[in-house]
């Protein structure tokens, strides 16, 4: 029998209480964060009128010690690992349902290997990637610097499905948040020429400079099939209180982590 140290059992013990009181995923790694809100607490200070009127924050000077040693281009190829897997069972799927389900489990699975905690170097336009992942090849350009977009075109190696598209990042930032969205063109095309176009999420990581550092999706995301007039919508914290009915009652029917 395996015998867990005492610091686990007290986490499993606790593990509902810390779900109900943060929920979302929360980030750890001390080290960084600490690096993170010394940064965040000086832009703020320095250019806090602008930031907290939530203007982008994609373009700014930062520390190179904050970084993530990968560029967002390869962050977004990281990010389709789980392609090989999810969209060849579309492909050998013969029922448009059950195609849709295989596309929409490929972009959660995208979603679930997104969360970083260090912010990705912006690449310099021009700047292009080529990478396999399994049996997907992977070709990338950074085709615009503000907002940062990257333009991509993927296939596997038997052509069953493409990925393609251009996808730009935008963030913004107040006073112990930041909420980023990805938009733009991105569909995922199968073998007979059927086309599936995905829409994001927004990004919602709190905490930036006290409490706890947490991350959520939020807003809606979709998996639409124009042709067969199909569609897969999630509605991430789908029972989020606006600022003024949140000031009369904090609680709500579900946790800002449920997604319908």
């Amino acid at each position: 029998m395996i015998k867990f140290p005492i610091e686990y059992d007290k986490m499993i013990e606790n593990s509902y209480e810390i779900t109900i009181k943060e929920p979302g995923l929360i980030f750890l790694d001390k080290d960084i964060i600490e690096k993170q809100n010394k940064v965040i607490a000086f832009l703020i200070k320095k250019m806090g009128s602008n930031l907290i009127k939530g203007k982008s924050i994609m373009n700014v000077s930062l520390p190179v010690n904050i970084f993530d040693k990968r560029t967002l281009m390869q962050v977004f190829s990281y990010e389709l690992s789980y392609a090989p897997i999810f969209l060849s069972r579309a492909c050998y799927s013969t029922d448009v349902i059950e195609r849709l389900k295989w596309v929409t489990a490929f972009f959660f699975s995208q979603l679930h290997l997104s969360p970083i905690q260090t912010k990705p170097f912006n690449p310099i336009i021009g700047e292009t990637l080529q990478c396999k992942i399994g049996k997907l090849n992977f070709f990338a350009e950074q085709t615009e610097n503000k907002p940062p977009t990257t333009s991509f075109y993927c296939y596997d190696d038997d052509k069953m499905y493409k990925i393609f598209g251009s996808i730009s990042t935008d963030a913004s930032t107040g006073a112990n948040s930041i909420k980023a969205t990805r938009k733009g063109k991105y569909i995922v095309q199968l073998k007979d020429g059927e086309n599936y176009e995905i829409n994001f999420p927004r990004v919602h990581i709190k905490g930036v400079t006290v409490g706890k550092r947490t991350f959520n999706f939020s807003r809606d995301a979709a998996v639409i099939n124009h042709k067969a007039n199909l569609a897969c919508i999630m509605k991430f914290n789908p029972d989020a209180k606006g600022a003024i009915m949140s000031m009369f009652n904090s609680k709500q029917k579900s946790l800002p982590n449920t997604v319908r």
